[in-house]
């Protein structure tokens, strides 16, 4: 961290410039993207800094995600920052921030500011070093441009274990070629891996692009088709890679990449029908981005060379056949190679599908599609057919498949073969006859569109393979029509039928179908009919022959009953094959041919034309020159233009025509356009320019950009559209887009020429639809005409001779007239839609041309003022180019008019059409010059800013009062100019914004010249009609005209009689009435409030108000708008008396008195509703406090209170008059005085008596309470009038408000009735007692309030009577109130009953309590004194409650009781901390208290005493848990000199539970009290004590030892025996004693030497006693009997002596576990010296191990294990005979019983045996050993000698070398042993079992120290002859596995191969024994030994092999078993054993 660190502060320091610094010569050029290596070095980081910045800035504006990486990688902080500094964690998030950053870049990485982010990036963090495969990802798509060259000259990739190959191309700086990168990926798989993987990657961060797109598409493809092999390698990752292709959030490339790489490589390598499901659910996936004609022929390369899947998964199905257009793209895909491999699987689905109710209606179009395809393959026929005919039995009985009919008609040898197969097949007869019947009516099943029988084969026959079939067909069915004897359901069969033969491409069926003209028209139909006409004629099958039939057919015999169809026939027969062209000229002659013979050429629009082309004599021949067919087209076009002309029918014929633009058909569209031009051409008048807007409307060009191919004649356009040049193209190349280009540019040609209409004025100024003089729109029309060709010619960049042909044809065409149509083009454009640039650019581009002209080529310049205003419009526009164009216009004209006076004013009269010379006015020449000069002085501002304008208009125009006269007259002038465009100007948007441009001028002009503007508005009429054109136009423009009534125009508004105040009115209501204008009323409220309203006198401001008024009360909306924006209006008292005194309600006594004013506008409202309106809006402002204003509205309160009482609104209306009121008082200074007359106070009072509406009532309340303030004299009068009605009205409603009321009421009256009680009553019990009845008024109403709000308005009601004074009163009345209830209740009810005093109290002194509780209790010692002395002044008096024991003294007790228990209940419910100490309070309540609970103790035998001083015991007590720590020692120790042993008790018990909860310095500091209160207590222990005393007192001792000092001891040592005394004489104090005595001795220590024995024994008793040995458990007095001894062992250890510790060690034997405690503390605390004596002691002395106790000795021995343990060595040395016997006497106890609890005790003794052993040294062990060996080995019994086996292997175990050297000592007996068992075997079965486990655990343990080979070989002689008795023991399960174990660890340890072999051989020989256990037995050891040590034993594999065979043949079959796992286990190790065994 500090090396970090300090490296992080140098490279902080370091500076960044650091580099140029240093010797050129010495280090290595910078490594640049973007510059060489000498620039590279003349740039630091905060200029590369800088410049990656203004990169990512630029791309940001490309996409906003770069913007996540400005505060990281190219953060400020970045530019110090050095990755190789950084930690590991910290590159890793850097190089994810890179990663990220570079994929994002891949779109952009041609831009030019991606060369500069990654310049930053490569000179900062060294992406071209760390993050070369992040830059290989964002390059390699790249990877054949300059910029992956430049990246790879940077590059490090020396290194790489991918890209090392690049290295020569960095090298020599070229660029990847594809070829060597694809190279690459087939012979290093990584590369692969990483390219493919590339796209998928990048999609999962939504960071794809086409570049990579196309890039992984073609490289993945040419990869796969590269690879020799596809092996599954490859497969493994480009599966993944391209499913993941097909993700939620790809896209349509991104899945087609995927598509072609699993097609591809699924064309070189084979895949598992599992693999090929799963990669076409994967491709299913991307169907949401792929449509479905594109999905199925993938699916058809990917299945196509892979086997034949007979059936698809019912998801691929689903998905497959769910598929939009499915049957279109089945159909498609079948012309595929391969098709099978999709269609076959999808076949029985189809099926399923049909025979279900699912889909049925799309299964029979699929099946359909499928068998009428023409190529599809053989095995989908066969395949289909099988599965129909499969699934015929569940038809049988029903009609027939129709599409095994469909399938027997066209493929009848497929039918054929598949039924005999199928027939042979089925094995039933039953079945089979059933097939073959249905098989038989095949041929005569109905076809599937026919529901009779009765034509059927007919039918069928209609649709066979073969021609002449089908025409017999055709010619039976013609014959049947003509019976009589059809039905309708088979006659239109018959129809279908036919129609359906209309498609045939053979002569005989056409001729067949069309040789019974009468029999065949009805059943063809008409439309229809055409349709399969046209249909047909357009296949490309269809042959010359076939078409002559057709026509002649439809254009005679049809066209002679079907005359109204010549349109249909014309336009969808004919038309598309009349234009003679190379690929065509035979079928177009043949069709003229066909219409000179029939009656259908005498059609008018043919009149004439077959006799121009027959007089065209080439025509007749075989071959057409290209001049000829040029002449015929020419000639037949321009002669059907003229029939068009001529007809009557022209409209629908030009329609047609235009109908035919959108054709697809190249011919239709060549001779649609040659027919239109040539019509174009011989047009005039308003029809030409009708026909030129639609055909261009209908061309649907949007730019001239395609069009720019046809101009490829040198001459110019006139040569390209020449006729000669135009047909050339459209003959010889009809097809060609080049050929329609030209044709289109012939007729764009022609619109620029159209005249224009005669005598006709145009309004070129008006946008949208052009508005003419007259009432025929000839001007519109040509206009749009303009507009439209000019828009055209102008949209397009890449058109430019075109575009300039066009638009110059157009200006000469327009001539004078051009600049005001480009003026109408801008404005119109920047008008409609504001964002448009380029139209206006060029519009205002071209103008400034005409402006510099004129002003060039005239002598005399023209006046083009006219055109401002427009130039004023282009000016605000948002694009600046269009403004800096404008400005140029604005400068040629300023320049202008520098010159002499112009000749003429341009466009005089005519600018806006004939209306212009109605009130449009002109500037002088001068005026016009100076202000056009002015403006382009300002060229700049207006270029920049679009808003400058209104700027400088407000600036020029706005007058100034240091204008002079002229300046003044020309100001005005200039304004009259532009407001009088503006109101000719008829364009809503123009004036929009010419309005807004002057908004900010004021001028009493404005108003005059608007004035007719205003009017029209003002209609409602019209306002709804602007309104319902466009909302935010017309809502600004309404807004605008507004904007005339300013301050200025305040003179012409307050002249009598004025018009435009009457106009104003109107227009104000106007506005109201319609919703569409809220934006102009605010405007209008706008203007008012800006000085207008206080302009205007008074009669008019009352008038406009009323009239506001009235709007708002009309609509929601309305009053809205008024009451926000009205309010500033009303800032005049008089206007507000007026207002009110206007919409106040007549009453009966006013009636006459209101006839006398003066109605100024009539109105619908009702008085109560414009009443209300006018108050809502007098609300929502500060009133000032007049007493004539509050007059009036009293007076307005009264006459609604009287007038409409009865009305539902007066509610409503008195509580807004109200709410003023309270609004005016409050405004009303505090030393205004009111007299009653004014304030009306009766009608106040009125309505809290007779209202029934609680806010009417609160707001009463709350206007009195105000009013206290101003009249509290007169309040005071009637304030019981005021709380009766209050608690009458109040109390009863629940709700927040109304207390809200209720205590605001409070707030007011109540502090003025207190003041006066304090004036006339100074003191504070004489104030209580006179203010106890006002008190009263509110105690009595307690029960009233709702529960859940009584709590707060009494805390409320005395914190405004003041909490000092009032808080013990009132809570003395409330409990006063249910003192005969109180006492009676349970201490549960209490607190229930006291919740309001105890919330009072708790709210008001809750940190200080002890002052009320003082109060209190002083009121009970009062009241106590007055039962001996009535005169004693008390609060509480007697004579207001009924006494209902009729006893005044048992009602003053009751009082004083339940007073007490109040107190109780504070104390009780008093916080334990942050109480503020109140010593004096404390003193006295606890004196008050303990006087109180010395009552009975006084004067026994009173009950009322005894239960107020059971209670004051009580609050004592409480008290005293309140209080702090040291005044609750001291109060304590007080409260001990009592004499009153329960009271005593109590503070005892005080004491214990809050003593241990003291802070030691706190306890500290009360130690002495302590003491005091210690020594009091041994005083009371020597005296005879009731048993619950003296349980407080040691309950108390315990405590005060546990915190005890050490000041404190020698009082507790004192205290200790008469502890023991106290509970000599009271046994029932036991356990308080013992937990009293615990404390103690660990307290005093060493002082409890004198009384140690007596404790010890105390304890002991406690232990041993009777009743304790009942119990199961350990009970709690045994806990703490232990723990004192546990505690004297560890403090004084010493002093125990052994006789003591023999009868403690005997106590310890106890099997509880709680013992094992004392047993662990004796070992480790008492000294061995002295312990180990003692349990040699309690061993032979001890009854419980002598009666055979097992827990005993367990626990016994289990203590000595532990001393031992802890015992120093010397300790041991000392006491060891002692110790061996023992231990000996414990092993022949071991022996004693087979038992588990024996075996538990042996381990136990062989543990602590061991413990024994390991402290002693080979000295001391050496003849412990050998008298062990000789007690076990030369005695009798057997138990013995398993014991020392036991013991022996146990140490050798724990000590393993230091042991085995004394298996010398026992080898021999022990092998003796085993050789014993061979001649008895039944011997002990342990003792076995012992041995070997000795045996086996001295192989494994030993270190080469004893076992030697010979050892090792006789040892193995006595192990192998254990085979034969092992089986036999009663341990045989354990003793199997560990004499397996055994050989085991002897061959592990075993070097020698001869003893080995020896051992293997011995074993396997046991194989041949004639017991099948020992066989068995021996087996299974060989095996384990093979298991676990063949490695050893792998050379005698060929040993094991005679026995494993010999094995393997054995009778048992266990054995056998046995011996074949042998053999696998051998295997395991040396490989098969099946050569060694032949």
């Amino acid at each position: 961290m500090a090396s970090s660190s300090i490296a992080a502060q140098l490279v902080k320091s370091a500076s960044l410039n650091a580099s140029l610094f240093v010797d050129r010569s010495r280090r290595k050029p910078a490594e640049s993207y973007l510059f060489n290596s000498r620039e590279a070095d003349q740039h630091d980081f905060h200029s590369l800094h800088a410049l990656g910045l203004n990169g990512l800035s630029k791309l940001r504006s490309l996409n906003s995600k770069f913007s996540r990486y400005e505060g990281n990688i190219f953060s400020d902080a970045a530019r110090g920052l050095d990755r190789t500094l950084q930690s590991e964690a910290q590159n890793a998030e850097l190089d994810r921030t890179l990663s990220s950053f570079l994929r994002d870049l891949g779109p952009y990485l041609l831009e030019a500011p991606s060369s500069k982010a990654l310049e930053w990036l490569v000179r900062r963090f060294r992406i071209h070093e760390f993050n070369v495969d992040a830059l290989m990802v964002l390059f390699l798509p790249y990877h054949e441009t300059a910029h992956f060259t430049k990246m790879m000259t940077i590059l490090h990739v020396k290194n790489s274990m991918l890209w090392s190959f690049l290295s020569p191309l960095k090298a020599a700086a070229k660029p990847l070629p594809r070829s060597m990168l694809i190279d690459e990926m087939v012979a290093n798989i990584d590369v692969a891996r990483f390219v493919v993987g590339i796209l998928p990657d990048t999609l999962e961060n939504a960071s794809a692009h086409r570049v990579l797109v196309g890039f992984t598409a073609s490289v993945v493809m040419d990869y796969i088709m590269r690879l020799k092999k596809v092996n599954e390698e490859v497969i493994a990752f480009m599966l993944p890679s391209s499913t993941r292709l097909f993700a939620d959030n790809s896209t349509h490339d991104c899945v087609l990449t995927g598509y072609i790489a699993l097609a591809s490589l699924a064309q070189r390598c084979r895949l598992s029908p599992p693999v090929l499901l799963a990669v076409l659910v994967e491709m299913l996936k991307g169907q949401k981005h792929i449509k479905a004609q594109s999905i199925l022929p993938f699916f058809v390369a990917v299945l196509g060379p892979q086997d034949q899947l007979d059936d698809f998964s019912e998801t691929i199905a689903k998905s497959i056949l769910s598929l939009p257009d499915i049957v279109d793209s089945l159909a498609d895909s079948l012309r595929w190679v391969g098709a099978e491999k999709l269609v076959i699987p999808l076949m029985p689905h189809l099926i399923s599908r049909y025979h279900s109710d699912n889909n049925r209606l799309d299964t029979p179009n699929i099946v359909n599609t499928i068998i009428l395809s023409e190529k599809v393959p053989e095995s989908v026929i066969r395949t289909l057919l099988r599965l129909l005919l499969e699934t015929l039995s569940s038809l049988i009985g029903q009609t027939a498949s129709p599409f095994l009919a469909m399938i027997f008609q066209r493929h009848s040898s497929i039918f054929s073969e598949v039924s005999s197969e199928i027939l042979q097949a089925t094995e039933t007869e039953g079945d089979r006859d059933a097939l073959e019947e249905v098989i038989r009516s095949i041929g005569s099943v109905s076809h599937p569109y026919l529901k009779t029988g009765g034509h059927g084969k007919m039918i069928l026959s209609s649709v066979s393979a073969d021609a002449g079939s089908r025409a017999t067909a055709v010619q039976d069915l013609l014959k049947a029509l003509k019976r009589d004897d059809n039905e309708s359901a088979a006659l239109g069969d018959i129809y279908e039928a036919l129609i359906t033969r209309v498609a045939d491409t053979t002569v005989p069926v056409i001729e067949a179908l069309y040789s019974d003209p009468e029999a065949v028209i009805p059943a063809l139909g008409s439309d229809s009919f055409v349709d399969a006409v046209s249909s047909a004629l357009k296949s490309p099958d269809v042959s010359r022959p076939v078409m002559r039939l057709h026509l002649a057919f439809i254009a005679g015999p049809f066209y002679a009953q079907n005359h109204d169809l010549a349109p249909t026939i014309f336009e969808h027969v004919f038309l598309p094959y009349l234009l003679f062209s190379k690929p065509r000229q035979k079928t177009a002659g043949l069709v003229w041919q066909v219409l000179r013979n029939i009656e259908f050429g005498s059609y008018e629009l043919f009149d004439g034309c077959s006799e121009i082309v027959a007089a065209n004599p080439s025509v007749k021949g075989s071959a057409l020159s290209m001049d000829d067919m040029a002449a015929a087209n020419l000639a037949f076009t321009a002669r059907i233009a003229s029939n068009i002309m001529s007809s009557q029918s022209y409209s629908s014929h030009l329609e047609m025509l235009l109908r035919q633009l959108k054709n697809t058909d190249a011919h239709t569209l060549n001779i649609s356009y040659l027919i239109l031009r040539s019509l174009l051409v011989s047009l005039t008048g308003e029809h030409q320019v009708d026909a030129a807007n639609r055909i261009l409307s209908s061309m649907g060009l949007q730019s001239l950009d395609r069009l720019q191919d046809a101009l490829t004649s040198v001459n110019g356009l006139q040569e390209t559209i020449s006729d000669d040049v135009m047909m050339k193209a459209v003959i010889l190349k009809p097809n060609n887009a080049g050929t329609l280009h030209r044709l289109q540019v012939s007729i764009l040609a022609l619109l620029p020429v159209v005249r224009q209409p005669v005598d006709v004025k145009i309004n070129w100024l008006e946008e949208g639809s052009l508005v003419t003089t007259f009432t025929e729109t000839r001007g519109q029309r040509f206009g749009e005409l303009a507009r439209a060709v000019y828009r055209l010619a102008t949209s397009s960049s890449g058109a430019v001779s075109l575009s300039a042909n066009l638009i110059k044809a157009l200006f000469v065409n327009l001539r004078e007239h051009a600049l005001l149509f480009l003026a109408g083009v801008w404005t119109e454009s920047l008008l409609i839609d504001s964002d448009s640039v380029y139209l206006p650019h060029a519009a205002l581009f071209h103008g400034a041309a005409f402006l510099q002209a004129q002003v060039t080529d005239v002598g005399q310049p023209q006046d083009f003022q006219v055109i401002l205003p427009s130039l004023l419009v282009a000016l605000q526009a948002r694009q600046r180019s269009v403004r800096s164009v404008a400005m140029d216009c604005i400068g040629i004209i300023a320049r202008s008019t520098h010159s002499a006076v112009p000749s003429s004013v341009y466009a005089l009269d005519s600018v806006y059409g004939t209306n212009t010379t109605e009130g449009l006015q002109y500037l002088e020449w001068s005026d016009f010059g100076r202000f056009v000069t002015t403006l382009n002085s300002r060229r700049e501002h207006c270029i920049n800013d679009s808003d400058y304008v209104q700027v400088f208009v407000q600036e020029s125009l706005c007058k100034l009062r240091a204008d002079g006269k002229k300046d003044a007259a020309y100001k005005q002038r200039v304004l009259c100019y532009l407001l009088s465009h503006i109101t000719t100007w008829s364009s809503i948007h123009a004036r929009v914004v010419l309005l807004g441009m002057l908004k900010n001028i004021s001028n009493r002009v404005k108003l005059h010249m608007l004035l007719p503007l205003v009017q029209v508005v003002s209609t409602s009429e019209q306002v709804q009609r602007i309104a319902d054109a466009e909302d935010s136009v017309c809502a600004a423009y309404h807004r605008l005209l507004f904007g005339v009534y300013d301050v200025t125009t305040a003179p012409d508004l307050n002249e009598i009689g004025s018009g435009s105040w009457i106009i104003f009115v109107r227009l104000i209501r106007s506005a109201f009435g319609n919703g569409s204008f809220l934006l102009s009323c605010v405007s209008m409220l706008i203007y008012l409030n800006s000085g207008l309203f206080e302009s205007l006198s008074a009669e008019l401001r009352l008038e406009v108000s009323v009239v506001l008024i009235e709007c708002a009360a009309r609509s929601e909306d309305n009053q809205a708008l008024v009451k926000a924006n009205m309010s500033s209006m009303l800032n005049n008292d008089a206007l507000i008396v007026s207002l009110l005194a206007h919409f106040r309600p007549v009453g009966q006594d006013t009636a006459q008195r209101a006839s006398k004013r003066a109605k100024i506008v009539e109105s619908d409202e009702t008085p109560l509703r414009l009443l209300t309106t006018l108050i809502e809006i007098l609300i929502a402002q500060p009133l000032s406090g007049s007493i004539e204003l509050m007059s009036t509205a009293l007076d307005t309160l009264t006459q609604v209170c009287h007038a409409h009482s009865s009305q539902p609104e007066a509610n409503y209306v008195t509580q807004l008059l109200l709410t003023i009121l309270d609004v005016i008082t409050t405004s009303m200074a505090p030393p205004t005085t009111l007299a009653p007359s004014s304030i009306r106070m009766e009608i106040l009072v009125e309505l809290l008596r007779v209202s029934d509406n609680p806010q009417t009532f609160n707001q009463t309340l709350l206007l009195i309470a105000n009013l206290a303030r101003l009249a509290p004299e007169f309040v005071m009068q009637n304030v019981m009038p005021i709380f009766t009605f209050m608690g009458s009205n109040v109390f009863h409603r629940d709700d927040t408000y109304s207390f809200r009321v209720v205590q605001k009421t409070v707030d007011s009256i109540v502090p003025v009735v207190i003041n006066s009680l304090k004036h006339k009553h100074p003191g504070s019990l004489e104030l209580q007692k006179a203010a106890r009845d006002f008190l009263r008024v509110f105690t009595d109403a307690a029960t009233h309030v709702p529960k859940h709000r009584r709590t707060h308005f009494f805390n409320h009601l005395v914190e405004v009577l003041d909490p000092g004074e009032f808080v013990v009163p009132i809570c003395l009345l409330l409990v006063d109130k249910v003192a005969h209830k109180l006492v009676r209740q349970k201490s549960g009810e209490i607190a229930n009953t006291l919740s309001l005093p105890l919330a009072i109290v708790q709210t008001n002194f809750k940190q200080n309590p002890f002052k009320t509780v003082k109060e209190l209790l002083n009121e009970a010692t009062r009241l106590f004194s007055r039962i001996a002395d009535p005169d004693t002044e008390t609060f509480l008096e007697l004579s207001h409650y009924v006494i209902r024991e009729g006893d005044p003294v048992a009602t003053t007790k009751k009082r004083i009781q339940a007073t007490v228990i109040f107190v109780d209940l504070i104390l009780q419910q008093s916080p334990r901390k942050g109480i503020v100490s109140d010593e004096e309070g404390i003193k006295d309540s606890v004196r008050i208290l303990l006087a109180l609970a010395n009552l009975d103790h006084d004067v026994p035998g009173s009950p009322q005493h005894t239960e107020i001083s059971t209670m004051s015991i009580k609050a004592l007590g409480h008290l005293l848990r309140v209080i702090s720590a040291r005044e609750f020692v001291s109060t304590i120790s007080t409260i001990l000199s009592s004499k009153n042993p329960t009271v005593e008790t109590g503070a005892l018990n005080l004491l214990t539970s809050r003593l241990v909860n003291v802070a030691e310095k706190m306890r500290q500091e009360v130690s002495p009290t302590v003491i005091t209160i210690i020594d009091y207590l041994c005083g009371q222990l020597k005296k005879s004590l009731n048993t619950q005393y003296l349980r407080s007192i040691l309950d108390a001792l315990r405590v005060i030892a546990q915190t005890a000092g050490s000041q404190e001891i020698p009082a507790l040592t004192k205290a200790l025996p008469l502890i023991l005394h106290a509970v000599h004489n009271q046994k029932e104090v036991v356990s308080d004693a013992l937990a009293c005595i615990l404390p103690l001795s660990a307290k005093i220590g060493p002082r409890i030497l004198p009384m140690f024995r007596d404790v010890v024994q105390f304890c002991r008793d406690v232990l041993s006693s009777s009743q304790v040995a009942k119990h199961g458990a350990f009970s709690e007095v045994e806990e703490d009997a232990q723990a004192v001894l546990l505690g004297l062992l560890s403090s004084i250890c010493q002093f125990w002596t052994v006789d003591e510790l023999v009868k403690l060690g005997e106590l310890s034997l106890d099997s509880r576990p709680s013992f094992l405690r004392m047993r662990k503390t004796m070992a480790k605390r008492v000294p061995a010296k002295q312990l180990l004596p003692a349990l040699c002691r309690l061993w032979s002395e001890s009854e419980a191990i002598q009666s055979s106790m097992c827990h005993s000795r367990k626990a016994f021995f289990d203590l000595l294990k532990r001393t031992i343990r802890n015992a120093p060595r010397d300790d041991i040395q000392s006491n060891l005979r002692d110790l061996f016997a023992l231990f000996l006497e414990g092993f022949d106890l071991c022996g004693g019983a087979e038992t588990e609890t024996a075996e538990n005790f042996e381990s136990i003794v062989l543990g602590a045996f061991v413990e024994l052993v390991i402290k002693l040294n080979e000295a001391a062990f050496k003849p412990l050993f050998r008298r062990l060996f000789d007690w076990a080995f030369t005695s009798t019994p057997v138990s013995r000698r398993i014991i020392f086996n036991r013991a022996l292997t146990g140490l050798i175990t724990l000590l393993k070398g230091l042991i085995t050297p004394y298996m010398g000592v026992v080898l021999t007996p022990i092998t003796d042993l085993l050789v014993s068992y061979r001649a008895d075997f039944q011997q002990s079965g342990q003792l076995w079992l012992s041995v070997i486990e000795l045996l086996k655990t001295s192989l494994v343990l030993d270190e080469g120290a004893f076992w030697h080979d010979d050892k090792l070989s006789k040892l193995g002689a006595s192990l192998v002859d254990q085979i034969d008795i092992c089986p036999s023991l009663e341990v045989a399960n354990d003793a199997r596995m560990v004499l397996k174990q055994t050989f085991s660890a002897l061959i592990a340890i075993s070097d020698d191969d001869s003893s080995l072999k020896k051992l293997n051989l011995q074993i396997l020989m046991k194989t041949r024994s004639d017991s099948a256990q020992v066989r068995l037995f021996a087996l299974q050891c060989a095996d384990h030994l093979w298991e676990v040590q063949g490695d050893k034993l792998v050379g005698f594999v060929t040993d094991i092999v005679t026995f494993i065979a010999e094995s393997a043949e054995d009778e048992h079959d266990e054995v056998a078993k046995t011996a074949r796992a042998l053999k696998r286990t051998a295997e395991k190790r040396c490989g098969s054993l099946d050569m060694l065994m032949q």
